[in-house]
């Protein structure tokens, strides 16, 4: 019943702003995660719906705390930031996520992403409107349709529950890496490196 939790941001809305975006989205979640007062260690029937509950409505409450701190101080008015968090809970892992940012599971030497990209380039691909491959070239790639702050009060979370395997890893990264480095270099770095930290190390290094 151990949990671990990873978490990447990216911030967006200039350079100062949206590096205060990510880091106050980081430790805006933390924050929420602690005054919980009863913690769910173990995913069942009985407690998965509260357990997907719980973690759609803590990303929106940072989602509020952001704009709330954008109409605090005019230079950060208009930031924002993607979220990706991903917990594990003995055999298990929840993934919320919003915005273009990622998370994959290495498995038995295949790369599956878990997350998907709230774009409007992905909108389009959703529709028929435009096929996947065409995506780099469209100029459609950043327009985010869905993130924590900006000008958008709104925000929907996407929050989903699988079951691990031996052997498995996880990567959570930003688009610094995904627009950079195609998912096969990924895949084949994650299977020769041995470790987490080698693996990290090899991919900044392949992006730029």
């Amino acid at each position: 019943e151990v949990n671990y939790v990873m978490v990447v941001a990216d911030g967006m809305g200039g350079h100062a702003a949206g590096e205060v975006a990510s880091r106050l989205a980081i430790s805006a979640l933390v924050g929420v995660a602690l005054d919980i007062p009863d913690w769910i260690f173990w995913v069942d029937a009985e407690h998965r719906p509260e357990m997907e509950r719980r973690a759609r409505e803590s990303v929106q409450q940072v989602g509020a705390m952001l704009i709330e701190r954008g109409r605090q101080d005019s230079a950060l008015r208009g930031m924002g930031s993607t979220l990706t968090a991903a917990r594990s809970l003995g055999r298990y892992l929840l993934i919320a996520h919003v915005g273009d940012s990622r998370a994959y599971l290495f498995r038995a030497g295949g790369l599956h992403r878990l997350t998907k990209d709230h774009t409007y380039a992905q909108m389009l691909v959703d529709c028929g409107k435009l096929e996947a491959c065409d995506i780099p070239s469209s100029g459609t790639g950043h327009i985010l349709t869905n993130a924590l702050g900006g000008s958008n009060e709104h925000v929907d979370v996407d929050v989903d529950v699988l079951r691990l395997e031996d052997g498995d890893r996880l990567l959570l990264c930003s688009d610094g890496l995904t627009d950079l480095v195609d998912d096969g270099t990924i895949a084949q770095t994650l299977s020769a490196a041995a470790s987490s930290a080698d693996a990290c190390a090899q991919l900044v290094q392949f992006a730029l």
